[in-house]
């Protein structure tokens, strides 16, 4: 994964060829499509491993430390928390999604996959707005609908590359402004 990393990320899914990614990797191009089957099943393995941080088959809404701002009690602890665990999921894909995104408006099943991750992420980040307003935090103008629509908005891919990757900003300032952010838009008090 790390030489289809490198590859896709360095010159694009197009350009990437199975016999580069088995060079990269120093095995041979029968033990890529052994293990992948092709080049569309390594970017979506890679993607996949991206978001999750590691292969288990274990979708992101179920692990520990995405879950861990649901325990929390206080508004506050819980933006801090999610903002924590997204800005992971963040560190982790922000180099993958743009391969993903730009490879998706020349390749149909890219197009599939991404569409099938955003509909997953927004599902994933809904769950703050659901929690949000079963906890009666959410302001009272906004329905659940409007307030997983402004998470999915503030807590995607874009405003982490343009303000950590393109404006220079510390991956701790990304976490610090998010969790301000949703307080503003999201929450009563």
């Amino acid at each position: 994964m790390d030489a289809a990393r490198r590859l896709c990320v360095r010159d694009g899914y197009a350009a990437t060829t199975i016999q580069a990614l088995a060079d990269e990797a120093g095995v041979s191009v029968q033990t890529v499509y052994a293990a992948f089957g092709s080049k569309l099943e390594v970017l979506r393995q890679l993607f996949d491993i991206s978001i999750a941080g590691d292969d288990a088959d274990v979708a992101l809404a179920d692990r520990p430390e995405w879950r861990a701002w649901q325990s929390e009690q206080h508004v506050d602890d819980i933006l801090a928390s999610f903002a924590q665990a997204n800005r992971a999921v963040c560190e982790r894909t922000a180099d993958v999604v743009g391969v993903v995104g730009a490879a998706a408006d020349s390749h149909p099943e890219i197009a599939r996959m991404w569409e099938q991750a955003e509909a997953a992420r927004y599902e994933d980040q809904r769950a703050l707005a659901d929690h949000l307003a079963h906890h009666e935090l959410l302001r009272p103008d906004l329905t659940r609908q409007q307030a997983a629509d402004i998470v999915w908005t503030l807590a995607g891919p874009g405003p982490y590359t343009d303000l950590v990757r393109r404006r220079g900003w510390r991956g701790s300032e990304y976490e610090h402004w998010l969790t301000r952010q949703l307080h503003c838009a999201l929450c009563r008090e």
